[in-house]
């Protein structure tokens, strides 16, 4: 078993964390949850001695009863991977891009148990076969940009569990994923845990997930674990006011808007087809069809859905209504006008359209203050002499003040960075805005406030949305209708609610089945506490 005994971290005596016990049992899943910032993975990066310089820890992390904290560092290396193994929530960053995927999984085995290099790689080849990639559709030479990104988290996963750890620790190990490949990976891990016998240590925003799959929960808010008991009793008689608040959060629904019924079409694509070449093929015939003769129509204040598995087109889709991407065949047309990759599209019909995607830490330029990330856009319109009131009034509408302009991206939390994204989309006052997967990275709180200021956004400014998410429940909060994609094309639209509650292609009655839920009699504050946070 391992414990944490009074764990601390400290930064210049500065407490980061403190006091934070936990037991992590074999044969268990202990979930610990809480917001961005409150100390989650500051733990497990502790509890593996992998603290950035300058912090120092306090406190005991027992392994069967040794402190491994007073280990030098190369008895740690020995421990780290053959005892106590991490799983990344982002694999290709964790993966060896040089690497074979065979070739990174006998690395562990030879490092920890010395195995020679014949015996490594066939070890190697049983702990993919148990991760559910198994020969001859993923052999041991491939590379992981040859993976899709869930394949790639279970090669990540092999490579953590190759020695038999007694700790596996995964962080957000399925935050990007859709559900259906969510829903695989978490079985997986429960299949791991219980079957190799090890202690899994969940970090997670998603209570829904730590819902179905923990046996005890532990809650961190500020460094400090608030509440540690089992996960029914957690969701069911949360004793800490801020466990309860976010249950709240997780349950929250923003109030929609539903559109009028005469309100006229905004966005209109027609029979679009989109290609491309395979590589190492020359036949016309064995072109991978990304989007395949998809027609949809969003109107005037409106707010669509579009949900699908990873590879389904939909970011393919995304980016030929955006004139990113070529179409085969086909058109769109945002306010009758006609949309084209390419540089000939005016500008004027480009400012329609904004987007906001999953990162926008990734979208920023590092360099650039706020004033000059939200006034970008205006290359599109041309600078008003009173851009910077504008830049100004698009960050209140978003619920920031003007005394951020001069700050820079890194000196936000992601879900204030999430809000200069918006200011950024708001600046020229689009017609359309697409948010690309805009809430799956923020924890339950911050998602609550982003969706409730989209839905205000909505009202205020008289915005359409085409809301690209896996997740359903937040597709169920913030839209009017969805559209399930398979394969390139649209197998099922309408009403959100009626698609949702009563499905009728097989597809996504897949998808609702492999959406985590929360338990139905949870324990919420009375409905005062449920005011706006914004």
């Amino acid at each position: 078993m391992i414990e944490t005994l009074d764990l601390g971290v400290t930064l210049t005596e500065l407490p980061l964390l403190s006091r934070v016990n936990l037991q992590l049992k074999p044969g268990k899943i202990t979930a610990l949850v809480g917001e961005s910032g409150s100390g989650k993975s500051l733990t497990a990066l502790a509890i593996m001695g992998l603290l950035p310089t300058g912090m120092r820890t306090k406190g005991r992390v027992e392994l069967n009863g040794d402190d491994i904290l007073t280990l030098p560092e190369p008895e740690l290396c020995r421990i780290r991977g053959k005892r106590i193994s991490m799983i990344f929530q982002e694999p290709m960053t964790a993966l060896n891009p040089l690497m074979t995927i065979g070739e990174q999984v006998a690395e562990s085995l030879r490092l920890h148990e010395g195995m020679p290099h014949e015996a490594a790689l066939q070890r190697a080849r049983e702990r993919l076969d148990r991760v559910g990639l198994p020969e001859p559709r993923f052999p041991l030479t491939l590379f992981p940009h040859e993976l899709s990104g869930g394949q790639r988290q279970r090669v990540a996963i092999a490579l953590a569990i190759a020695a038999r750890p007694d700790l596996l620790i995964a962080d957000e190990p399925t935050t990007a994923l859709d559900v259906t490949t969510q829903a695989q990976i978490l079985q997986l891990l429960a299949g791991l845990v219980r079957d190799e016998k090890m202690s899994l240590l969940l970090i997670t925003h998603d209570l829904a997930v730590v819902a179905g799959l923990a046996d005890d929960v532990a809650v961190m808010q500020r460094g400090a674990v608030v509440e540690y008991a089992a996960a029914n009793d957690v969701f069911r008689r949360p004793q800490h006011s801020y466990t309860r608040e976010l249950l709240a959060a997780a349950a929250h629904q923003p109030r929609l808007v539903l559109t009028k019924a005469d309100a006229p079409p905004l966005l209109e694509v027609s029979n679009i087809s989109r290609s491309y070449a395979v590589a190492g093929k020359r036949s016309e015939t064995d072109r991978l069809i990304a989007v395949d003769n998809v027609s949809l129509t969003i109107h005037e204040h409106e707010a669509v859905g579009l949900v699908g598995e990873s590879g389904c087109g939909k970011s393919t889709l995304t980016r030929a209504i955006l004139g990113l991407d070529p179409i085969q065949s086909g058109q769109i047309h945002l306010s009758g006008h006609d949309i084209r990759a390419g540089w000939r599209m005016p500008k004027a019909v480009r400012a329609g359209m904004q987007v906001v995607f999953q990162d926008p830490y990734g979208s920023f330029d590092p360099r650039w203050t706020v004033e000059k990330l939200v006034s970008e856009p205006f290359h599109l319109t041309g600078r008003p002499k009173d851009w910077r009131d504008r830049v100004a009034e698009a960050l209140f509408d978003v619920g920031m003040t003007g005394s951020v302009m001069r700050r820079y991206a890194h000196e936000f939390s992601g879900g204030q960075r999430q809000r200069i994204a918006l200011a950024r989309a708001l600046i020229i006052r689009p017609s359309l805005i697409i948010l690309d997967e805009a809430v799956s990275a923020l924890d339950v709180r911050v998602r609550m406030q982003v969706l409730d200021l989209l839905a205000k956004l909505r009202v205020r400014h008289g915005l359409s949305y085409l809301f690209i998410s896996h997740d359903l429940s937040v597709v169920r909060q913030i839209t009017d209708r969805v559209l399930i994609m398979r394969q390139g094309k649209i197998v099922e639209s309408g009403p959100t609610s009626r698609v949702l509650d009563e499905p009728q292609h097989p597809y996504t009655r897949q998808l609702l089945a492999a959406t985590p839920r929360l338990p139905q009699e949870i324990a919420l504050p009375a409905p005062e506490k449920l005011s706006d946070r914004l």
